[in-house]
């Protein structure tokens, strides 16, 4: 189960695991941070200026249910895939990033 909280006074969206002991690494990608255990699986993920880079208003944002988060490793690139459910149903978010970004 993840926990998921919006800051609506500066548009941060977290969504985390609600337990870990494992923390190792955040990746900052185009305000979008990634933090991840000692064998790189996700841990968390907050995406700074939310409202700005999704399709979600604040409300939305302020009544999410639930929320998923895969991760997408490819040779090339890594993808962060957010699916979230509202009121009004799902929506999917996702961004890619060139793997040297990670390095």
């Amino acid at each position: 189960m993840l926990d998921i909280n919006y800051n609506t006074e500066i548009d941060i969206l977290v969504v985390e695991k609600q337990d870990y002991d494992d923390y190792s690494d955040s990746l900052e990608l185009g305000g979008f941070v990634l933090d991840l255990d000692s064998n790189s699986e996700f841990l968390g993920l907050e995406i700074i200026d939310v409202s700005q880079k999704t399709p979600l208003s604040r409300e939305e944002l302020e009544n999410i249910r639930e929320a998923e988060v895969e991760i997408e490793k490819q040779d090339e690139y890594l993808r962060i895939n957010l699916t979230v459910v509202l009121d009004t149903g799902k929506s999917v978010i996702y961004s890619q990033y060139p793997r040297t970004a990670t390095a």
